[in-house]
């Protein structure tokens, strides 16, 4: 486990970490506000670095208009978009690779 001070979900060197190494099951974040994440392999998983870096970057690069609008409009600061930008694309990658993920918002 380790913090996001800015509370944005794994990023591809976390997502690397957990898939290079086959004694590591599950990977886990908390941000600075209190989000936590999770992340761990599903059975028969095969470490391949390079799809995990094209396939991230590609899943990254889905929604960055549209968080690049939200912040140019006042809707959300950078650091609130990259939090929500992040989450999404983690939801998509795990979609193309054998990953479980879950995200848990802070209690309000």
């Amino acid at each position: 486990m380790h913090n996001h001070p800015g509370s944005s979900s794994f990023s591809v060197n976390d997502v690397n970490f957990l898939g290079k190494y086959e004694s590591l099951k599950r990977h886990e974040v908390i941000g600075h506000d209190g989000t936590k994440y999770y992340l761990s392999k599903k059975k028969r998983y095969t470490y391949d670095r390079m799809a995990i870096f094209v396939d991230h970057q590609v899943c990254v690069d889905r929604y960055l208009g549209k968080y690049a609008n939200k912040v140019a409009s006042g809707e959300m600061t950078n650091q609130e978009a990259w939090k929500e930008h992040s989450h999404e694309a983690l939801r998509d990658f795990v979609e193309l690779h054998k990953f479980r993920y879950k995200r848990e918002l802070p209690r309000q």
